[in-house]
């Protein structure tokens, strides 16, 4: 208790915890800032034509899609989207509770892995859709949702890229 009984260390202590606490914080707290890209990798376990899904989009709208089907064929394209498209998902960004993602812990064997990484900090969860509310991943599912749009990825069919 060396710390407690003199001022000087207690204050010293104090302003440690504050400022670690306040580095946390802000350590799950994103943003989409010029030069920065938000990375997602969704990898399906169920079936479907595209097993592997890659979407990286930069803060200047530029969009990288790269699909894997169960057969190892891949197909990348890239798209602009617009700046509209780019405040939408850093809305979403600044929404995700990224605290409570890293948090989770539900893991399954079969379904979706979701990847995401923001700002240089990777965030893993299994099946977002599964006990959305419950495990409070509304707006990381949210987040999923808007870069698949985004890159055109059909959902009946991701592999067809969208097209009828």
């Amino acid at each position: 208790m060396i710390f407690t009984r003199h001022p000087i260390m207690t204050g010293f202590l104090a302003a440690f915890l504050i400022l670690a606490s306040t580095a946390c914080e802000r350590a799950v707290r994103h943003d989409l800032e010029v030069g920065d890209s938000i990375s997602m990798e969704v990898i399906n376990s169920l079936g479907g034509p595209a097993h592997r899904v890659k979407i990286v989009l930069d803060s200047g709208g530029k969009l990288m899609r790269e699909l894997q089907s169960k057969e190892g064929q891949t197909k990348v394209s890239e798209n602009q989207v617009g700046f509209a498209d780019v405040e939408r998902v850093r809305r979403i960004v600044r929404t995700v509770d990224w605290r409570n993602v890293a948090e989770d812990k539900v893991v399954g064997l079969d379904g979706t892995s979701v990847r995401m990484i923001c700002q240089g900090a990777t965030y893993s969860i299994w099946t977002p859709g599964h006990d959305t509310d419950q495990r409070k991943l509304a707006d990381f599912l949210r987040l999923e949702t808007e870069l698949l749009r985004l890159a055109r990825i059909h959902e009946a069919d991701p592999f067809r890229n969208g097209q009828p």
